[in-house]
C-alpha cells in the first residue's frame, strides 16, 4: 500500500502544479538557498553582536555612573547636605540661593564638566507624616525630598525644585538603608523629567562616616543612550553589509563555478543528442583531484565514444541490410516477371523463331 501512494501522490502532485513549474537553474538555486541561509546566520549574529555591543556599552554606562558618583560623593558632606534641607529656603525659581546650595551646585558643575553625560543631584529621605494606617500619624519612608540638581543650571524646566518631595524608588531606599551604591535597573528608566540611566549612592560626613537618609544621584540621558545604540546600530550593519555583499560575490562565485560543467555537459549531450559527434568535449571539466563531476564527465567522454562506434556499426549493418532486401526485391520482381504467361509465351516464340532462322 505504501509503495502506491507514492507514486500517485506524484501524479497528483504534478497534476496540480505541472503547468505552473518552471525551469530554475542550479545557479539560482545555489543562490537562493545561500542566500536565504546566510540571511538566517548573520541575522542571528548580527542580533547576538548587537545585544552583545548594547550590553557591553551600558555597562561601561554603569562604570562612568559609578565613577561619577563616588568622585561627586567624596567631594559632598552629608551634615552641609541636611542643613540645607533643614534651613534652606526656596527662592521665587522655585530653588535657592544659599550659599550651601551654590556650594552643592558648583561641585556638581566640576564633576559635569570633567564628564558631560553625568547629570548629578542630592536628595534625603522625606518626614511626611501618613494618617491612613488605622488614623494614626506614621512616618514614612518611601519619600525623598530633593535638595540640588545640576539641570538647574541648563534646563530648569527639567530640573527638580529645591525641597521637592519625591516617591522613592526601592533602589533609593535600598542605597539610604545599606549605604551602597545601587543602579536602576531599568535602561532607560522614564519618568516626568524624561529617560535616563540612574544610579545612587550614600553621602559622608567629615569623619567618612554614612549619614543615614542623605544620598546623591546620577542620570545618563536616554538621549545619549540612544546615541550610543545608534552608532553601534550603524557600524554593525555597514560591517553587516560588506560582509554579506562579499559573501554574496563569493556564493556566486562559487555556483558558476560548481555549475558551469554540468552546463557544458548539458550542451555537449544535446549536440550529440542531434548527431555531432565531432563537438569539442575539452571544455569539460578535467582535474589531477577527482570529484563527482569529473568522474561524470569520463564517463560522459566514455559514453560518446561508445554511442559513435555503435552507431558507426548501427549504419553499416543498416547498409548491409538494405543491400540484402534490394537484391531479394530484384530477385522477386525478375521472378515474378519470368513466372508469367505471357513472359512464358513470348520465351516459347523467341525460341520458334530462333529455330527457324536456324534452319534456313
Amino acid at each position: 500500500m505504501e509503495q502506491t501512494a507514492a507514486p500517485k501522490y506524484s501524479v497528483l502532485l504534478y497534476k496540480i502544479l505541472g503547468k505552473r513549474v518552471r525551469f530554475i537553474s542550479i545557479k539560482a538555486k545555489l543562490l537562493i538557498i545561500f542566500t536565504l541561509l546566510f540571511t538566517g546566520v548573520f541575522g542571528t549574529l548580527f542580533f547576538l553582536f548587537y545585544s552583545f555591543a548594547i550590553n557591553l556599552a551600558v555597562e561601561h554606562m554603569r562604570e562612568d555612573l559609578e565613577d561619577a558618583l563616588t568622585a561627586a560623593s567624596k567631594g559632598m558632606d552629608a551634615e552641609d547636605v541636611l542643613q540645607l534641607y533643614r534651613q534652606g529656603e526656596p527662592n521665587a525659581a522655585g530653588f535657592s540661593d544659599s550659599p550651601l546650595y551654590r556650594e552643592q551646585i558648583r561641585w556638581f558643575q566640576q564633576v559635569h564638566d570633567i564628564n558631560p553625560d553625568v547629570w548629578l543631584y542630592s536628595f534625603v529621605r522625606g518626614d511626611q507624616l501618613d494618617t491612613r494606617r488605622n488614623g494614626e500619624p506614621v512616618v514614612t519612608n518611601n519619600e525623598v525630598i530633593f535638595i540640588a540638581d545640576i539641570w538647574s543650571q541648563y534646563n530648569p524646566a527639567k530640573s527638580v525644585k529645591f525641597l521637592e518631595p519625591y516617591g522613592a524608588s526601592p533602589q533609593m531606599i535600598e542605597s539610604l538603608d545599606k549605604g551602597i551604591l545601587v543602579h536602576r535597573p531599568e535602561v532607560p528608566l522614564y519618568d516626568k523629567w524624561g529617560g535616563w540611566m540612574t544610579a545612587y549612592a550614600p553621602l559622608r560626613n567629615e569623619q567618612g562616616q554614612i549619614v543615614p537618609g542623605v544620598g546623591i544621584g546620577a542620570d545618563l540621558t536616554a538621549e545619549y543612550l540612544g546615541v550610543i545604540k545608534s552608532g553601534i546600530l550603524r557600524r554593525m550593519i555597514i560591517t553587516f553589509v560588506i560582509f554579506y555583499i562579499l559573501l554574496f560575490v563569493l556564493i556566486y562565485i562559487a555556483s558558476e563555478r560548481f555549475t558551469r560543467p554540468t552546463i557544458n555537459l548539458a550542451q555537449a549531450a544535446g549536440e550529440i543528442g542531434e548527431g555531432n559527434y565531432n563537438h569539442d568535449l575539452s571544455n569539460l571539466p578535467r582535474s589531477l583531484i577527482e570529484d563527482e563531476i569529473t568522474q561524470l564527465a569520463d564517463v560522459f567522454r566514455g559514453m560518446v565514444e561508445k554511442v559513435r562506434t555503435r552507431e558507426l556499426k548501427l549504419k553499416q549493418q543498416v547498409s548491409e541490410l538494405r543491400i540484402e532486401i534490394d537484391e531479394k526485391r530484384r530477385l522477386e520482381e525478375v521472378k515474378e516477371i519470368t513466372d508469367n504467361d505471357f513472359f512464358k509465351e513470348l520465351i516459347e516464340k523467341a525460341k520458334t523463331i530462333r529455330h527457324r532462322y536456324q534452319e534456313e
